[in-house]
């Protein structure tokens, strides 16, 4: 599985992903770069990981485009 950075100082944001239960945003992930943003959505989409059994849906949002819903 890839890594996932918790944080980085003085750098814009690649993207936004708000992970939601039900329609409702409960958590949200700050990527730094497109690997950041791949490595967060593949943790989604692998069996008992905690973003795969805690959230339902998620929302990308990226500053420079349209947003993303994924389920």
């Amino acid at each position: 599985m890839g890594e996932v950075n918790v944080m980085a100082a003085h750098n814009e944001p690649y993207s936004f992903i708000f992970w939601e239960k039900e329609g409702v945003a409960h958590h949200k992930t700050v990527c730094y770069s497109s690997e950041e943003e791949q490595n967060a959505l593949n943790r989604y989409y692998t069996a008992g990981d905690f973003y795969h059994s805690s959230f339902d849906s998620f929302e990308v949002r990226r500053p420079y485009m349209e947003k993303r819903v994924g389920a």
